[in-house]
Formats: C-alpha cells, structure tokens, sequence
C-alpha cells in the first residue's frame, strides 16, 4: 500500500494560523466523521474522513474533506465563492482530476467540500523522497506525469475551466502505479479573493 500523502494540495500559512481548535478526529462534520488532518494552510483545512454511505464490509469509507480558514470558515462571500468552484469543478470527470463528491455543511464547522480519497503523495513530496540531491527525475518518468497533466487541464480548458494555481502540491502521485490526479481547480484563487474582500472589510 502507497504512503497517504500529507499535504492534499495546502500550501503553507500566510497568516500564520494554526489548524483550528474544533476540528478534532472522531469528530462529525454532517454525516462524516474525521479520522486525522492530512493538511493545513492559509487555504484552509484537509481531513481524512469516513462517509458511511460509502462504507461496507469491502470499502473503508475515505473521503477528503476541505473545510475554508478559520477566518472565512462563517463568512458569506467566502461560503459563497467555495459552493461556487465546486459547482465548477465537480463536473469534471476525468481519469487524472481527483473527483469532487458532495458538498457539505455543518452549523459549526461551516461548508466543506467531499473530495475523493486518493492514496499517494504530492509531486512535490515525491521529488523530494525521490531525488533528494535535486538531480532530476529520469525523463521518462517526467514525461509521463506531464502528459497526464497535460491531458487534465485540456480537458478542463475544453469545459472552460481554469486550474490558476497548478504547481506540485496539486498533483497528487501514487507511486505504486505511477497514476496522477490533479487537484484544487481554481480553489486557491477563489479564497484568496474571498481573503482579500474580508480583510478589506476589517479595515
């Protein structure tokens, strides 16, 4: 079995928070209960979690919830911004675009989006376990991951949906079967937006 990736597509804090005291594993977001934060950052946070729907004697029931930054987490244009990159993005059905399942919504912990749990590793930490000396990956490889890439976001282009944040923390990796899913179409920019109109409206 691959290793579970720990970053699922967070960038670093650019507040400086820390994840948010009331999301604890056992906990209930709707009907999904948290098992452990694969993620945190100044995009919000990422949970591994069980959906009982999809849960029988075969499947364990993973899914990925993203939940937005504790600041944004009430906010009505930031609430607003994320339904509305869902609705983009969760018609989108493609091999190498991580699916988007559901979207949900707790009186506590606000609206989170269900995202498919996809076992592996972003490129990024798999270029760092993988050529640690910062060689380069071997061409082939490369080539392959691109191509996958590349086919991810013509066919989102064709949809006329754009990624606007593609880097390798959004490429997730499994590195058994060598499979690329890309991840988080437009998401950072809508809450960047959403950031940007909620520290105006402090001032």
């Amino acid at each position: 079995m691959t290793n579970e990736y720990h970053s699922y597509g967070q960038e670093p804090s650019f507040h400086g928070q820390a994840p948010a005291a009331n999301l604890q594993p056992g906990q209930q977001a709707d009907r999904f209960e948290l098992v452990r934060m694969l993620g945190h950052g100044g995009m919000g946070q990422a949970w591994l979690a069980i959906d009982p729907r999809r849960k029988d004697e075969e499947r364990e029931g993973h899914v990925v919830l993203k939940f937005l930054p504790d600041a944004l987490r009430h906010h009505p244009d930031a609430t607003q911004d994320f339904r509305a990159a869902y609705r983009r993005v969760q018609a989108l059905h493609h091999e190498s675009i991580c699916p988007l399942f559901d979207l949900g919504e707790s009186r506590e912990l606000g609206c989170f989006q269900v995202m498919q749990f996809i076992p592996g590793i972003t490129l990024r930490e798999l270029m760092r376990s993988s050529d640690p000396e910062r060689m380069g990956l071997d061409l082939e490889r490369v080539i392959r991951y691109l191509q996958s890439i590349s086919r991810a976001l013509d066919y989102a282009h064709q949809k006329k949906i754009i990624h606007r944040d593609i880097k390798p923390d959004n490429v997730i990796v499994d590195p058994a079967t060598g499979e690329v899913h890309v991840i988080d179409f437009g998401l950072a920019a809508e809450l960047r937006t959403s950031m940007s109109r909620y520290s105006q409206q402090r001032l």
